[in-house]
């Protein structure tokens, strides 16, 4: 779930587009949100797709949409 709001984010997706994209509540992806600052130690949206990338979690190669670098956990 957090790398497709991840690249949603990317993408330029509000918080409100992104939460009814995956079909969550406002508090829902507030959570994603929180777990993904914390874990890319990143305090802002710009700052947290810029460590996507950084990190090679979203691919650089792909020019529009961000896809993620790594097939999704099917867990």
């Amino acid at each position: 779930m957090q790398l497709r709001v991840l690249s949603l984010m990317a993408g330029g997706r509000s918080n409100g587009a992104v939460a009814t994209d995956l079909g969550l509540s406002r508090q829902a992806l507030d959570h994603h949100l929180c777990r993904l600052r914390v874990g890319l130690d990143a305090d802002s949206r710009p700052a947290l797709v810029a460590r996507a990338y950084t990190l090679g979690i979203l691919h650089t190669r792909v020019w529009w949409p961000p896809r993620a670098a790594v097939p999704p956990y099917q867990g």
